[in-house]
């Protein structure tokens, strides 16, 4: 066998041959990774599509499947993010619009929402227990759970309920009361009256700002009112023809006419001439009249109604008179028909302690 004249030149074949094949190794399996496909299944709201792409990076894959997702759709996965198995899912749900009606305004909003709770609290629209929701379209309350609908329209009915206390005044009364030693006419406030203050508490439902109902759940007087307390003057008065003021509690307009001790019909040595009906002797202020009108030992004062003079201080002693007459004292029988008959004012004189004689 003959030897190898170049053994340098065949070993150098050898390591070249190799680098052949390693370099041919290595690009196969760099085309084989960037060629790689994978199977992304799109489930567009529903709407589901398989996509065949070399792309891994979702937003490519929706730019590639001319797919655009909204600022208010939801999508399970970030637009950013890179796939990396071959068989990947992206679900898109897409936001429907909502029409929410408020007291003082109208919100279009754009929810994924399922119920129309969540969708109210995701656009900062807080219900309290009491708040009702209304369906525009039938006029019919729905629960706050009613499942979205595109394009549904809802009414929200703010409710609310508050205790209100509300005061009430508690009016005084007026109590009148007569005062004999207060001139007649003349009234005096000898207590002041002060209105008093009852709270009634009740609960107030209200519908978007108006009453509604109103239902009363206590009642507390907090101070009671004060009477006013007046007098009013019983005290009557005159003033006699010699300018004195007389103070009387009544008087009559009686049919008067005179008498003497000699009409009595008994003589002077008689033992009871000039003797009246309750033992006094008769003199000038002594006075006859009916006890049913006015009770004997009654002190009196006689007014005459014409221009003649006053009788003035007398006391009822004595009777013979029926009615409404009055039978007065003179010591002459000349005087008795100088008066006559005639009518004159009787005033029932407020105190009787007076010494109607002294006064004369």
């Amino acid at each position: 066998m003959p030897m190898n004249k170049h053994p340098r030149r065949s070993l150098l074949c050898i390591f070249v041959a190799l680098a052949v094949i390693a370099a041919f190794i290595l690009v196969s399996v760099a085309a084989n990774i960037f060629t790689k496909e994978y199977t992304v299944i799109i489930n567009d709201d529903g709407n589901v599509r398989s996509v065949k792409t070399r792309e891994t990076n979702v937003g490519e894959i929706l730019l590639q499947a001319e797919i655009e997702v909204g600022e208010q759709d939801y999508i399970n996965v970030g637009l950013d993010y890179d796939i990396e198995d071959e068989l990947f899912n992206i679900n898109i749900k897409r936001a429907v619009p909502v029409k929410v009606v408020l007291a003082d305004k109208t919100l279009d909003i754009l929810t994924v929402e399922d119920s129309l709770r969540y969708a109210l609290e995701e656009n900062d629209i807080e219900l309290s227990e009491l708040d009702k929701l209304i369906d525009n379209t039938t006029g019919k309350e729905i629960s706050r759970y009613e499942e979205i609908e595109e394009n549904m329209e809802v009414r929200l009915v703010d409710m609310e309920e508050k205790i209100v206390e509300e005061n009430t005044v508690l009016p005084y009364e007026i109590i009148t009361k007569e005062n004999e030693d207060l001139e007649d006419g003349k009234t005096r406030i000898v207590q002041d009256g002060q209105t008093g203050n009852m709270v009634t508490t009740y609960k107030v439902l209200y519908e978007d700002g108006q009453e509604i109902q109103k239902q009363k759940i206590g009642e507390v007087v907090e101070s009671k009112p004060v009477n006013e307390i007046k007098e009013v003057g019983t005290l009557y008065s005159f003033t006699t023809s010699r300018g004195s003021k007389v103070n009387y509690n009544d008087s009559y307009i009686l049919q008067a006419t005179a008498y003497t001790a000699s009409s009595c019909g008994k003589s002077k040595d008689h033992p009871l001439y000039g003797i009246t009906a309750t033992g006094m002797r008769a003199k000038v202020g002594v006075v006859a009249v009916d006890k049913d009108v006015i009770p004997l030992g009654t002190k009196l004062y006689v007014e005459s109604l014409d221009s003649t003079k006053d009788y003035g201080y007398c006391i009822a002693v004595d009777t013979g008179v029926f009615g409404k007459k009055i039978d007065l004292y003179f010591n002459t029988v000349d005087e008795c028909f100088q008066f006559g008959r005639r009518n004159v004012r009787v005033y029932v004189l407020k105190d009787q302690s007076i010494d109607v004689f002294a006064m004369r």
